[in-house]
């Protein structure tokens, strides 16, 4: 079984658990998942119980600037210590990022690779997006102008940019190359 955000709710999710433990049910499942602050240590290891054996977590930025404009509601912390309880729960954890979102700077980006070198050996899949389109209709298309975004003229086109030149796609094509050489590095062992 895999659903968009199989912990959507946190209460239901361990209910789920419960009701997979107290029926005997010989089951692996797994999801994606979000990251909260409500994920303790003992409902992970209840889903482990209850046949959990991968999560997949979208955890897009290790910035909280990036994760807080991006509206996550959640901290830094609470992510690693997700990633880290799971792991030791024995269920497989992997990880998506963003390389190159909107408000994203040169520190930002180093966040995310730092918390990437420091918490690898808990991730056993890394995933990568970049912020190559902004999509019609989307709140940061909506209010480009009020995130600094100068949109392309095709909406094909992933040329946007920054009005301050901080984010270009020129920036984002050589964020997402050192961020997959790291990837690389920490992985082919």
């Amino acid at each position: 079984m895999e659903d968009s955000t199989i912990n959507g709710n946190i209460r239901e999710f361990e209910k789920m658990c419960d009701l997979i433990i107290s029926d005997r049910l010989r089951v692996t499942w797994g999801g994606k998942a979000r990251i909260e602050s409500k994920m303790s240590p003992d409902i992970i290891k209840k889903a482990h119980k209850a046949g959990c054996r991968g999560f997949v977590f979208g955890i897009e930025s290790a910035s909280q600037r990036v994760l807080d404009h991006m509206r996550k509601n959640v901290k830094i912390s609470d992510v690693e210590a997700v990633i880290i309880n799971s792991h030791r729960a024995g269920i497989s954890v992997g990880c998506f990022f963003i390389v190159g979102y909107v408000n994203e700077t040169e520190e930002d980006f180093e966040e995310t690779l730092q918390f990437i070198k420091r918490n690898h050996q808990y991730i056993d899949t890394i995933y990568q997006g970049s912020g190559l389109h902004i999509l019609k209709g989307s709140r940061l298309y909506e209010k480009a102008g009020e995130y600094g975004i100068i949109l392309p003229e095709s909406s094909s086109d992933g040329e946007w940019c920054t009005t301050d030149g901080s984010n270009s796609a020129i920036i984002r094509a050589d964020r997402l190359k050192r961020f997959n050489s790291l990837v690389n590095e920490l992985y082919q062992q």
